[in-house]
């Protein structure tokens, strides 16, 4: 085997977990002498290390909907190595794969290459170079040029070469030049001096490659405000292997750094990056909401002054995006997905029968969100609104809140604080698509109708033209029940609106790692999708709807 050469690195496109299994037990038979992978999987609800690429198969299936990345490696004592990783980043069209392989002749790197991108290597790339034909003219020169054709012997490590994969917590506001020190001294140390590849992610989805030092200092620089994903990799000819991924997200919800490493110094090169930018996990891993309520006079509403503040707030303070508007009527209208063009012309129609308007800002590619809403009472009497702001900073929140009060005749109001003696009514909030939720719906309809609680169901916010009455069910419902059990994007939604007006939440969730931590603190009940679950819920429930009054 060779040991020489440079290492190749190398992108794909994901063809499906088991597929890519297929093309690693191949590389694994024909380069690797049949050694066995190594696979993690990271899930938005914990990491799964050491499995075999069986078991990674029968992980992911459960797990599909929240795997994050996969990575699979393996590594033989003449030196080869061969790593694969795939993210799974939500905001991207799909699955990205990159691959390193190390320790062996170029042509058997491009052959390894090209079994993990499914294509029919060459034959020629596959086979042993047959030894040359010597004229025997040339048997009587002098042996050293014969030794030139023996490929140089295969290296063995003195340590046992390791394969370990973790995830740790850095600090978001490290500085570019201790990043840089950090490769600096990785390189020095443990990596024959080899230059790390630097590439950089941001949330507006651009991907900067073949980053240099100079370059990432630039762009810690510019771009420091957009910063999602920063990836620094680097090889050695004889497979070692160092990959750091920082994650920058502002709603992530555990660890945000990763390292993948292959090196017979692996425990030394992992103490060494915990040590220089480890750090304790954050008291929260969520950003701050901001949920404010407000009063305004319908009379007086004046869509082109909203209109120009809400475009002034996406450019001074939440990075440009485009608002979105919702409009709906008394009479039963909903527009849905407005550009404020389109609001400017169809506003006048309806001007005198509103019921709802509201204007979203969205970043898809890490979940920030703004929502500045109007709901409009029935003639010229005072109306309330409610703006709601996850966008990860608190002084971007305050600066949002400060500049929206300056430019628009609203008056600030505080939560609603409602006594309620006892509950009459109740609005049921369930992610709709599962396939349980019907049924789950029936149980908890029959469960409440035995206290004396209307049930009402928040479905209509899937059917936009119901929209409206929802809106106006959570205003006048006496207490919210949320499944959090699929993280429902509009369950979460209903349950921020919730919190703004007041109103006493329960809980439901068939696992407690599924709620966010800043919802923990809220009663809440956890059941299980069996008949005796539906049992236990049904004696518990009564109590837990007690201690909401």
């Amino acid at each position: 085997m060779y040991a020489s050469g440079s290492p190749h690195y190398g992108r794909f496109g994901f063809p499906g977990l088991a597929a890519l299994i297929d093309r690693l037990q191949a590389v694994a038979s024909r380069f690797v002498d049949g050694k066995a992978f190594t696979a993690y999987l990271a899930t938005t609800q914990g990491t799964y290390y050491g499995l075999t690429l069986p078991e990674a198969l029968d992980t992911y299936g459960p797990l599909a909907a929240g795997v994050t990345s996969f990575s699979a490696a393996v590594s033989h004592p003449n030196g080869r190595v061969v790593r694969v990783h795939v993210c799974f980043h939500p905001g991207s069209l799909g699955p990205q794969g990159q691959f390193i392989l190390a320790g062996a002749s170029p042509r058997v790197l491009q052959a390894m290459a090209a079994t993990l991108r499914g294509e029919a290597p060459s034959k020629v790339l596959l086979s042993p170079t047959p030894p040359p034909q010597v004229p025997p003219q040339e048997l009587y020169r002098p042996p050293r040029q014969a030794r030139s054709l023996t490929p140089p012997r295969p290296r063995h490590y003195d340590r046992p070469t390791l394969t370990l994969s973790d995830c740790f917590f850095f600090d978001p506001e490290t500085s570019p030049d201790q990043l840089i020190d950090l490769i600096n001294v990785l390189s020095e140390r443990f990596l024959h001096r080899q230059p790390f590849h630097i590439r950089l992610e941001t949330t507006d989805g651009d991907y900067h490659l073949h980053l240099d030092r100079a370059a990432l200092h630039f762009m810690f620089h510019q771009r420091r405000d957009k910063l999602l994903m920063l990836y620094m990799d680097a090889a050695t000819l004889d497979g070692q292997w160092v990959n750091l991924r920082f994650s920058y997200h502002p709603l992530s919800g555990g660890p945000n750094a990763e390292v993948d490493l292959t090196s017979h110094l692996a425990d030394d090169i992992l103490s060494l990056i915990q040590s220089r930018i480890g750090c304790a996990p954050p008291l929260s891993l969520l950003p701050e909401r901001l949920h404010a309520g407000f009063t305004f006079d319908p009379a007086a509403f004046d869509l082109g002054l909203v209109m120009g503040v809400v475009h002034r707030l996406s450019r001074h303070h939440l990075q440009r995006i485009p608002p979105v508007a919702f409009l709906s009527t008394r009479s039963g209208a909903s527009y849905t997905g407005l550009s404020l063009y389109q609001l400017g012309h169809l506003f006048p129609r309806h001007r005198h029968e509103l019921a709802i308007l509201s204007f979203g800002i969205t970043q898809i590619g890490t979940g920030q969100t703004f929502s500045l809403m109007f709901a409009f009472a029935e003639g010229n009497t005072a109306a309330e609104g409610t703006l709601s702001v996850m966008w990860g900073d608190a002084s971007i929140h305050e600066a949002l809140r400060a500049d929206l009060w300056q430019h628009l005749p609203l008056a600030p109001r505080q939560p609603l604080t409602r006594p309620h003696p006892r509950l009459h009514s109740g609005l049921v909030s369930l992610p709709w698509e599962a396939p349980w939720a019907a049924d789950l719906w029936d149980e908890l309809r029959r469960m409440l109708q035995a206290e004396d609680i209307e049930a009402l169901t928040a479905r209509a916010l899937h059917a936009h033209q119901r929209w409206d009455s929802t809106m106006v069910a959570l205003t006048s419902a006496d207490f919210l029940l949320a499944d959090l059990s699929f993280k429902h994007p509009e369950v979460l939604y209903q349950l921020g609106i919730a919190q703004a007006q007041g109103l006493p939440v329960l809980l439901l969730a068939q696992d407690r790692h599924v709620i966010p931590a800043e919802f923990r603190d809220m009663p809440q009940l956890r059941y299980e999708l069996s008949p005796a679950g539906i049992q236990r819920l049904a004696r518990d429930l009564p109590a837990a709807m007690r201690r909401l009054t």
